[in-house]
């Protein structure tokens, strides 16, 4: 079980590849400069800026804003980073804490695996709404892109192709025909 996450309605990463790729992204994840409801992920990109929601959206937000807070000031705290707003100057960042814990240090790693098994396997096995599509926990969607990237390749959208053949072309890296667009 791995957990990687942002306190934000989407992740940055999801939303700049819809920019890249030329897609909308879904209502209640972002922000114009003016505060309304935008579905262009270019809001965040070009001036004014917009801005991610937080955690619930337009409609529950204030809790994801108030943990988006917290977190904001023990990672950059603890990470010796800025919470916004950066100092004059600063390069852009990405502020990271990575919390590991030992369960030999609490309880054991016997237990510690039982119980964490267990909870797992009970929250699988809640009833879908859609038969469909099983009930996942936190990491299921990412162990799946990676068996299937593993098995198949990375896809690349036809604007990260240019953007990567642009960039080799500025370093004097000769890029796949398959990049120029």
């Amino acid at each position: 079980f791995t957990l990687d996450m942002s306190t934000s309605a989407a992740a940055m990463g999801k939303i700049r590849l819809a920019y890249i790729s030329g897609a909308s992204v879904e209502e209640h994840l972002l922000q114009d400069a003016q505060g309304h409801p935008a579905t262009d992920p270019a809001v965040l990109f070009m001036e004014p800026k917009g801005s991610l929601l937080p955690m619930g959206g337009s409609g529950g937000g204030y809790k994801g804003f108030g943990l988006s807070m917290m977190v904001d000031c023990l990672v950059a705290g603890l990470s010796g980073g800025f919470a916004p707003p950066a100092p004059e100057g600063a390069p852009p960042t990405n502020n990271v804490l990575v919390n590991i814990w030992n369960p030999e240090k609490f309880s054991g790693v016997a237990h510690m695996q039982k119980e964490a098994e267990k909870y797992l396997a009970f929250v699988r096995a809640t009833p879908p709404v859609d038969p469909a599509r099983p009930v996942r926990v936190a990491g299921d969607r990412a162990q799946e892109e990676k068996i299937r990237r593993e098995k198949n390749g990375i896809p690349l959208s036809r604007g990260s192709a240019v953007a990567l053949a642009r960039q080799a072309e500025k370093l004097g890296i000769a890029a796949p025909a398959a990049f120029n667009g």
